[in-house]
């Protein structure tokens, strides 16, 4: 065998396992911690940034100003709230907070046949507590005559008004508006 053959020795310390045992266990404990730390963040404010980050990224519009949402072209007239309750010619509802009511139109804008409803709307309080339509008290609101859901044609509109029962002493900081339960959507403030 050659001098090349043989390679040196490097002598085993133990002293240097021990140290290299510590920076790798330091090592681990710092990464774990470091992606516990990172999954309690996204799990407490996650949510709230996701949709913040989404909802700065839907199309948006004011008053009497359209907005579309796919197909779907929408136009909040005006938003009142306040009532305490609604009578209808056959039948009355009461607030558990207090009913708003939103005037809007909803056009179809496509080439083929939508259904538009109030079970797709949301109202935003300012809290950033989420609201769905009331469906039946939206009945009432619009004389017992059904208009949302409404099956629209192409080219066609309605108008009529989509009811929130909302707590009282707050009001609707904005609307989220959807051609339907699956679509982005929109977001109208009513001010």
């Amino acid at each position: 065998m050659s001098s090349h053959d043989k390679q040196p020795l490097i002598p085993f310390s133990s002293q240097g396992a021990k140290i290299a045992l510590i920076v790798g266990l330091a090592a681990a404990v710092i990464s774990a911690c470091c992606c516990l730390g990172a999954g309690l963040a996204v799990i407490t404010w996650g949510r709230d940034l996701h949709r913040t980050a989404l909802n700065s990224l839907l199309p948006s519009a004011g008053l009497n100003q359209p907005v579309r949402d796919e197909r779907i072209a929408f136009t909040v007239h005006g938003v009142r709230c306040g009532l305490d309750a609604l009578d209808g010619l056959f039948s009355s509802q009461a607030a558990t907070g207090q009913f708003c009511l939103v005037e809007l139109s909803a056009s179809n804008l496509g080439t083929r046949r939508l259904t538009i409803s109030d079970a797709a709307q949301r109202a935003v309080l300012s809290s950033g507590r989420i609201c769905a339509a009331d469906t039946v008290a939206g009945l009432i609101a619009n004389g017992d005559r059904q208009v949302f859901p409404s099956d629209l044609r192409p080219g066609r509109s309605v108008t009529g008004l989509i009811v929130f029962d909302i707590p009282r002493g707050t009001g609707i900081h904005r609307l989220e508006l959807h051609e339907s339960t699956s679509s982005g959507g929109v977001r109208v403030t009513p001010r």
